[in-house]
């Protein structure tokens, strides 16, 4: 019977395992709120010294444990402190720590110090911020990818400013900096990336690392909302083609971005994928649709910023379409810019009447590629035959309007140049620079600045020494800087 007994006990061990030993208890401890007070809100004057000190009130909880207050202390690599406590039900606990004390922890800057609760088998640690400041912005800002994002307020507090700003973070890298000014702030910064990005706002000197105090987040909610345009902007149906797609937004061009898209005309799907140069342009070779319409494009663009993009354009068999330009991206005054005559079909040879405020105006031309060179703001016009179609294609050129007298002066005179500048709304410029050049007498003889001379109604009198300009030169010109841009 014993035998019997001792057998069925071993199968039933088997059956069931060892008999399991008994877990230790989990411990945790959460820090759910801290605020800035005074000890008359307490009503008692916890180190008695008549002085209605600022503390710190640290609200918490603790996991499978009753607090004990005395078990606590702060700390932080300067040194150790031990708060005072009270009595609160079950796990909570509620801690006060001087203002002056944390100072000492923190050397009065923002910083995380360490609570920490010892006791017998229990050792945990909580990090804990220490905001010295307040800032009026809120605690989180949604914004869109690729927004222009400004924060403006004001900041108090009971230390002095010092060498701390306001310094926004993408993880530990800086991305902008503020000065504060008297107790006001302005960041701004471009906010990149895809949904989920978060940007942290701390005050601290921008020459140390990120403290991790954070007073608000920005956070991308939305992807940008992107614009294509076309060059050209209408097509030939039936012809394979190259279609440049233009991505911009916010008028700004985006640049070196992956992009997956397609273009649709009615059961017409076009797929096509690839990166934006540094212009923002994205070519897509070979685009054939075969009837009349308006395209669609539609495409996810993924760089520093993420969105969708969508744009049109036209399709037509009228023959027309079969020339079109490829202007400069980006024009530069007084500069040779390249432009393209884009033939589709048989056409061999191309006829090119250049009009408009360029040095190359009046000229016939008979080349695909050539260079314009422009004077400045204005209209330049392409009337261009190839084979027995024609077409008069326009662009509009940036810049400003100058009038100069006389276009012509004598070398080894002196003499005197009126320049007058109009920006394209016909109002006058009196800030800009305004020079007079002679590369075969060395270069910029002479110049006004209408930000230290004093110039009315667009005017700048240049006076040419004759001892300045002895040798002939028939390539010498009037140029105007604004912004130290060239633009006329």
């Amino acid at each position: 019977m014993t035998r019997k007994f001792v057998s069925l006990f071993m199968l039933l061990c088997m059956l069931i395992g060892a008999v399991p030993t008994i877990a230790a208890p989990f411990y945790a401890m959460r820090i759910t709120d801290t605020t800035w007070i005074r000890e008359s809100t307490l009503g008692t004057d916890l180190n008695h010294n008549n002085v209605d000190d600022k503390l710190l009130k640290i609200d918490g909880e603790m996991f499978n444990t009753v607090p004990d207050g005395s078990k606590f202390t702060i700390t932080s690599s300067v040194g150790t402190i031990q708060p005072f406590w009270s009595m609160m039900p079950f796990s909570q606990f509620r801690l006060y720590a001087f203002a002056d004390d944390l100072a000492q922890l923190t050397s009065s800057t923002d910083a995380i110090l360490t609570l920490k609760y010892t006791a017998t088998d229990i050792n945990l640690e909580s990090p804990l911020p220490i905001k010295w400041w307040n800032l009026s912005i809120p605690a989180t800002v949604n914004v869109t990818s690729g927004a222009n994002v400004t924060l403006t307020g004001t900041i108090s507090g009971d230390l002095p400013i010092g060498n701390n700003k306001i310094v926004v973070w993408d993880a530990n890298t800086k991305i902008a900096t503020a000065t504060i000014t008297n107790n006001a702030y302005s960041v701004s910064f471009v906010a990149r990336g895809p949904v989920g990005t978060t940007y942290q706002v701390t005050v601290q000197p921008d020459t140390v690392p990120f403290n991790g105090v954070v007073y608000t987040t920005v956070k991308i909610t939305d992807k940008a909302q992107i614009s294509v345009t076309t060059i050209p902007d209408t097509i030939l149906a039936n012809v394979n083609q190259d279609v440049r797609l233009v991505f911009m937004h916010n008028a700004t061009i985006v640049p070196n971005a992956n992009v997956t898209g397609t273009i649709t005309l009615g059961n017409t799907k076009l797929q096509f994928t690839g990166t934006t140069d540094e212009n923002g342009v994205l070519i897509v070779h070979n685009v054939n649709l075969p009837t009349n319409g308006v395209a669609h494009i539609a495409a996810e663009v993924v760089g520093a910023l993420v969105g969708t993009a969508q744009g049109s354009f036209t399709v037509t068999t009228n023959e027309q379409y079969s020339i079109n330009v490829v202007w400069p991206q980006q024009w530069v005054i007084g500069q040779p810019n390249q432009v393209q005559v884009v033939l589709l079909g048989q056409q061999q040879t191309v006829t090119v009447t250049v009009q408009g405020n360029v040095v190359e105006a009046g000229k016939v031309l008979h080349t695909a590629t050539f260079n314009l060179t422009p004077l400045g703001y204005g209209t330049v016009t392409l009337v261009v035959e190839a084979g027995n179609v024609k077409r008069t294609l326009q662009t509009q050129i940036p810049g400003m309007v100058m009038q100069v007298t006389p276009t012509n002066i004598e070398h080894s005179s002196t003499t005197t140049i009126s320049a007058q500048l109009q920006d394209k709304y016909g109002d006058y410029i009196n800030n800009a620079i305004v020079q007079f050049v002679s590369p075969a007498n060395g270069g910029i003889i002479t110049e006004v600045n209408g930000r230290i001379t004093n110039v009315n109604n667009g005017k700048y009198n240049l006076t040419i020494s004759g001892t300045a300009i002895p040798n002939p030169d028939p390539n010498a010109y009037v140029v105007a800087l604004y912004d130290q841009k060239v633009v006329a």
